[in-house]
């Protein structure tokens, strides 16, 4: 989306947000299930669940298929 630059009379993009995602599986921040939802964090970098962050499989997506 652009908003007219009141200053300069052009226009400026809107910064986009990023959404999160894990590094190992690659599941959104609000699908995880870890930690209530908050996901688990390790080596300065926040995973889905315990498993992502150990490299043993994604714990989530086991939960969501039961």
């Amino acid at each position: 989306m652009k908003y007219p630059n009141e200053t300069k009379g052009s226009e400026v993009e809107e910064p986009e947000t990023e959404e999160r995602t894990c590094p190992s599986c690659g599941m959104a921040e609000p699908e995880w299930t870890a930690n209530q939802g908050r996901g688990f964090a390790r080596d300065e970098q926040s995973y889905c669940c315990q498993g992502c962050a150990e490299g043993t499989g994604c714990t989530c997506k086991e939960d969501q298929d039961e």
